[in-house]
């Protein structure tokens, strides 16, 4: 039973890894994704004005837009490069987007002065051709960027379901005593949860539509709206009552933290697929965090009584 002892005070250090793990490294992705298809946008939007700018002399103040949004360009890039996330978000925010609005309201009006600059029938008909291109390419575009976004979020969805059940294979294998099965049930419902986002996901067929299951489907939580699994939350659940199970105390001496386990357990059903609030969250999280502070107090009063024999 010394052996236990010791092996579960080592898993309770890890236990609540597994919060961390809820925030996806998927941050990197998304950056990526974001910075192709503004990259995309810009560029399409340049081809459009200098091809106003090439086709009508009076649209030629159309270029101070085209300056703004290549330093907008090379800013976001630098800051995509440097990984910077914050920065990045906050530039485009504050910067790129509104320059962005305000190049598309120039080329809107542009196009709206095309009869009062007695612009040929035969230049709008073109000027038309490139808008309608571009739009094309630009969608074409978003929809590879999405696609390699989701592509990549929902590997690193399996790879977390990965590294968890090997972390579940290695507490099984050192501390045989110590049942999995619900730790296993978790992990089998979030694959299946995994697989049905991929499966909707690769049947979408543009971007908007891959844009929207993405937003549907979340492993851990963050989807207004959406489904949220609640992984870390069930997962560190089932591991706590997985190490309180195999422990040599009496029920009585465990009450409290089982209570604090079936408390959490009790919010998690409440919260079901929804996203959490900040009173759902501290209801989950508070009593796992409480449940761990009781059994590591369980584990350090068996140590004590074995050091003493």
């Amino acid at each position: 039973m010394k052996k236990i002892v010791y092996g579960m005070i080592l898993a309770l250090l890890v236990v609540l890894s597994i919060a961390g793990a809820a925030k996806e490294d998927k941050s990197h992705h998304a950056m990526d994704a974001n910075y192709k298809v503004v990259s995309c946008r810009i560029d399409s939007t340049n081809t459009m004005i200098d091809d106003f700018v090439a086709k009508v002399p009076q649209a030629s103040g159309l270029a101070d837009q085209k300056t703004k949004l290549n330093a907008d360009k090379t800013q976001l890039g630098t800051l995509h490069d440097s990984g910077d996330r914050s920065a990045y978000n906050s530039y485009s925010t504050g910067t790129y987007l509104p320059d962005q609005k305000t190049a598309n309201k120039a080329l809107e009006d542009a196009r709206k002065h095309l009869k009062l600059w007695n612009v040929s029938q035969e230049v709008i008909t073109e000027l038309k051709q490139t808008a309608d291109d571009q739009k094309k390419a630009f969608a074409d575009c978003k929809t590879g960027a999405v696609g390699d976004f989701g592509n990549a979020k929902i590997a690193g969805y399996k790879n977390l379901i990965s590294e968890m059940e090997n972390e579940m294979n290695t507490l099984k294998q050192k501390h045989p005593d110590v049942d999995t099965t619900r730790m296993q049930q978790v992990l089998t419902s979030a694959g299946s949860f995994v697989d049905e986002l991929e499966q909707k996901f690769n049947a979408a067929t543009t971007g908007e539509e891959k844009q929207k299951t993405l937003r549907g489907y979340c492993l851990f939580n963050g989807c207004g709206g959406g489904q949220n699994f609640h992984l870390a939350g069930k997962f560190t659940s089932a591991r706590l009552e997985a190490i309180l199970n195999a422990l040599p105390n009496t029920p009585e001496e465990k009450a409290t933290a089982q209570g604090y386990v079936d408390a959490a357990n009790q919010a998690l059903t409440g919260v079901g697929t929804s996203e959490y609030t900040p009173e759902t969250r501290e209801a989950v999280w508070g009593n796992l965090q409480n449940a761990a502070k009781e059994i590591k107090s369980l584990i350090n009063g068996e140590e004590k009584k074995n050091e003493s024999t």
